[in-house]
């Protein structure tokens, strides 16, 4: 599930950047650099309910209450009268859960829409830049669990979400820049709340822009 829908993503990402690539003006509205980034993160996570049932299941006292994940994603940078600094884009994030002592794994997916600000606009002599960004989209959850004896099962589960993050990014060429994020995710994908990945975000990335 998770790799198909990457794929087609990524693929409507890389059919957009052909069409937009190029600085175009309308009018007031014009389009001004195109970014694409990707990184590494630790998220935390609220799993307690899913780990009482865990637990009570196959009594095994193992709790998670972060992991790494990784994400990648682009944006858009646009002229809209005064709000130059203003962008939109999309973004994908995945985080993985797995047990040591039992064969279940739980994994998490975010497809967004994302919004960021410049706010290091505001500074002439800042030499990097500092994003406001939200976005929001669905998150789609999957349970395996191999651990019965009637064999595999897996379920899906989706659900909406939204994240605020604030970004840095510094300059080592006019293309390639660096930098890290922190920021506040809610992705509750199971509709009783049994699965929530509902955390705090920590990483680095690696950007390009065009």
């Amino acid at each position: 599930m998770g790799k198909k829908l990457i794929f087609v993503f990524f693929l409507c990402f890389l059919i957009i950047s052909v069409f937009i690539i190029k600085p175009v003006e309308v009018n007031a509205y014009r389009l001004i650099s195109l970014d694409f980034y990707s990184g590494g993160n630790y998220n935390t996570y609220n799993l307690s309910v899913f780990e009482e049932w865990v637990n009570n299941s196959y009594g095994v006292e193992e709790k998670f209450n972060g992991g790494f994940g990784y994400y990648f994603g682009t944006r858009q940078w646009v002229g809209i009268g005064r709000l130059e600094n203003l962008a939109f884009g999309g973004e994908i994030e995945l985080m993985n859960v797995s047990y040591s002592e039992i064969d279940v794994s739980l994994s998490n997916m975010g497809i967004l829409l994302t919004a960021a600000y410049r706010l290091s606009g505001m500074f002439d002599d800042f030499r990097g830049e500092i994003l406001l960004i939200g976005a929001g989209g669905i998150y789609l959850a999957n349970l395996v669990d191999e651990e019965l004896d009637i064999g595999r099962i897996e379920e899906n589960y989706l659900g909406p979400g939204f994240k605020i993050v604030l970004e840095s990014s510094f300059p080592l060429t006019q293309q390639l820049s660096i930098g890290g994020r922190g920021g506040y995710r809610f992705s509750q994908p199971h509709s009783e709340g049994d699965i929530n990945f509902s955390g705090f975000e920590v990483g680095l990335k690696v950007e390009l822009s065009f």
